[in-house]
């Protein structure tokens, strides 16, 4: 069981990560990259069809014929 100390230091822990993250490397990328970390989350939040049974069987077989073709093909190359 999980004691309420452990709880508040993991709260406080992921605190200090996402201010590094929000004060360090979003402007740390914006100025190499030239990517804005929040307009990419808004745009990938957008962009993602919402999770339901179609789209999730949809992906599975997607990825077993993906998977498929690159086993056939490591195959007969090797």
């Amino acid at each position: 069981m999980v004691q309420y100390d452990e709880m508040v230091r993991a709260l406080e822990l992921r605190e200090v990560v996402l201010r590094f993250l929000e004060n360090s490397l979003h402007p740390f990328l914006i100025k190499t990259v030239g990517i804005d970390m929040d307009q990419f989350q808004r745009w990938v939040h957008k962009s993602i069809p919402p999770f339901n049974l179609n789209n999730a069987v949809i992906t599975c077989i997607v990825s077993a014929i993906y998977w498929q073709i690159q086993l056939v093909a490591i195959h007969y190359t090797l």
